[in-house]
């Protein structure tokens, strides 16, 4: 066989998996290398949850700008204030602005379950990117309940918040079309 019938053979395989990619269909090549077909799907999971996790964390922003506006004093030059500063000052913090970041947190974490199973939803059909999501984000509330003090009640809502609440994000999005 000549050398340039192999350069063919491999520019018509590109070319169908191309294709098949714009489409949506599965390509045929992934019968045959299955290495290829896993390194494809792990990467658009991976892609799942970093978009999900990119709206959560900019959902939790907001929450914490919100909950900015409800203390009746704010700091001022907070970015300024040094370990001792902030933890008086969050102990003044009110309850109500802690209320406002747990509603955030919630609003969050469903929408991290939902935008991780709505994106990954043809190579994980179980709430796995959903779980994934979940965690992830309990991890950070609990380096955040480690750098800002916070109310003992607050710490426990956020770490039980977020796995149930991403988990009813997978079920919504599992039965929305």
């Amino acid at each position: 066989m000549p050398a340039n019938a192999d350069k063919g053979r491999a520019a018509g395989n590109t070319e169908k998996f191309l294709t098949s990619i714009r489409i949506g269909r599965k390509p045929e090549i992934w019968e045959h290398d299955k290495y290829t077909k896993w390194r494809y799907e792990m990467g658009r999971k991976a892609l799942a949850i970093i978009t999900a996790m990119i709206a959560a964390v900019g959902i939790i922003w907001i929450a914490y700008m919100i909950a900015t506006i409800i203390p009746p004093t704010p700091p001022v030059n907070l970015e300024y204030a040094r370990e001792g500063d902030m933890a008086a000052y969050m102990k003044t913090y009110p309850t109500l602005a802690f209320v406002a970041v747990a509603i955030g947190y919630a609003i969050a974490a469903f929408a991290g379950g939902f935008i991780a199973t709505k994106m990954g939803r043809r190579w994980s059909q179980g709430a796995t990117l959903a779980l994934v999501v979940g965690a992830l984000l309990s991890v950070g509330s609990i380096a955040t309940a480690t750098v800002w003090p916070q109310p003992v009640w607050f710490v426990i809502v956020s770490l039980v918040i977020f796995v149930p609440l991403s988990l009813v994000g997978f079920k919504f999005a599992d039965h929305i079309i």
